[in-house]
């Protein structure tokens, strides 16, 4: 038979492992308020689900509700330095100027293939030329995988690694070219 946690009993376990699983949440945790929130998150949830859980297991409980909660919040600032890695080091010497307002100005052709050319330097043998016969000859990928002697499975892959990498090169290139463009004036 289930012994289910009445309600006044709530704010008595609270109060006597209220303390326990902040100093649990503050040894993994670098920051205090961290912990201190993600246990007040805890004990919330603790309050709402008090009425289906077992008096039995209340520790483990609350204790595996902050673990959870701890890698659950690890997760998002890992995902978060993912979507915006910053360097706290750097320190913004001059005003950056607002590019949307400038996107009407035509954009010299000779930084367009500098730029290019730099990343293709970048690149392998093998996948600028799988770069040319996707993107320049418009091959098929069964076709590319026959010249390459390569399954179209293999170009496919091949391709979307070759995508990733673009992309990530250019995030670099796209900032080293903004404060050339920043420190010549071009912009």
């Amino acid at each position: 038979m289930k012994i289910l946690i009445a309600q006044a009993r709530v704010e008595a376990l609270s109060r006597n492992y209220y303390y326990d699983v902040y100093k649990f949440c503050c040894s993994y945790l670098n920051d205090d308020s961290d912990a201190e929130d993600i246990t007040q998150d805890v004990f919330l949830t603790f309050i709402q689900k008090s009425a289906i859980l077992e008096e039995t297991n209340i520790r483990s409980w609350l204790f595996s509700t902050a673990a959870h909660k701890i890698k659950e919040k690890h997760r998002r600032n890992v995902k978060q330095s993912k979507l915006c890695p910053l360097d706290e080091n750097l320190e913004p010497t001059e005003e950056i100027p607002d590019i949307i307002l400038d996107l009407e100005k035509p954009i010299n052709p000779d930084l367009v293939d500098y730029a290019k050319s730099k990343l293709l330097a970048k690149l392998t043998p093998e996948e600028r030329e799988l770069l040319e016969c996707i993107y320049d000859k418009h091959m098929k990928l069964s076709q590319v995988g026959e010249k390459l002697n390569i399954s179209q499975n293999a170009v496919s892959t091949r391709h979307y690694r070759l995508k990733n990498k673009i992309i990530e090169l250019s995030k670099t290139a796209f900032v080293v070219a903004l404060f050339v463009l920043i420190k010549l004036k071009l912009l």
